[in-house]
């Protein structure tokens, strides 16, 4: 039976939650380790986040996740970054590498915009940026 998932190879944070930049490779098997407080949790709700935004429109996972508030990098100070994003690097069945980037940003009246969306794989790649979409194809 041929399987149903995409291999995540590397996932990127960006003010996600506590982690003001993470870079993390996803190895078989994975181990995660590390003080109290250094974002072991936070990485395991970016992943959860990810999943819901599979199978869910955008509003409705930043509800199910307690609001876009929750996911934004947290500091000390009354200030907070206004965007936070994800990189996904994965896997085709082909074996051919890509990976899925966007950033996020929140808007008054816990609105938000997504204001980059990037997908590459292979000689594949499209860029949405200020509502204006790049399609680009090696060859074409």
């Amino acid at each position: 039976m041929k399987s149903e998932f995409l291999p995540i190879t590397r996932l990127r944070l960006k003010r996600f939650r506590s982690l003001l930049w993470a870079d993390i490779p996803l190895t078989n098997p994975l181990f995660i380790v590390g003080k109290n407080g250094a974002g072991k949790s936070n990485f395991l709700k970016a992943l959860e986040f990810l999943s819901s935004c599979v199978s869910m429109p955008l509003e409705s996972v930043f509800q199910l996740h307690g609001g876009l508030e929750t996911m934004r990098f947290r500091t000390s100070g009354r200030s907070r970054p206004g965007n936070f994003g994800m990189r996904v690097d994965f896997m085709l069945p082909s074996g051919v590498e890509g990976w899925y980037a966007f950033e996020i940003k929140a808007m008054t009246g816990y609105k938000f915009e997504v204001v980059k969306e990037q997908c590459s794989a292979g000689p594949h790649s499209f860029t949405r940026s200020d509502g204006e979409i790049t399609l680009s194809a090696a060859g074409i």
